[in-house]
């Protein structure tokens, strides 16, 4: 009896996924409990470099004010506050490590 009410359980789930991949695409999932789920553009997850100079930029749009003081370390000027907050390199290549352990759920 449990073995038929698994079978139909993994039956419902398939159609479900496919359903959803059919008429939304593959599911890539933002992780966040603010926006919903997003699809990528981007196959697998961006390098470094690149994923460093996206969020350069998008904050850049944003009015945030970054200074390169040394090699490994930025100051960031939030708008609307006085103060730097001064970030490493090594900050950065941990956020990105987090950015592609949760690129797909």
């Amino acid at each position: 009896m449990q073995n038929l009410i698994n079978k139909q359980l993994g039956l419902i789930s398939g159609q479900q996924h496919s359903y959803i991949n059919r008429h939304y695409g593959k599911q890539v999932y933002n992780n966040s409990k603010k926006a919903p789920a997003q699809r990528s553009i981007f196959d697998e997850p961006l390098d470094f470099s690149q994923w460093f100079l996206r969020g350069f930029r998008s904050f850049e749009a944003k009015g945030y004010d970054f200074e390169f003081l040394t090699d490994e370390l930025v100051a960031i000027r939030v708008p609307g506050r006085e103060n730097r907050v001064l970030r490493t390199k090594a900050d950065f290549k941990r956020e990105w490590e987090e950015y592609k352990v949760n690129y797909y759920l």
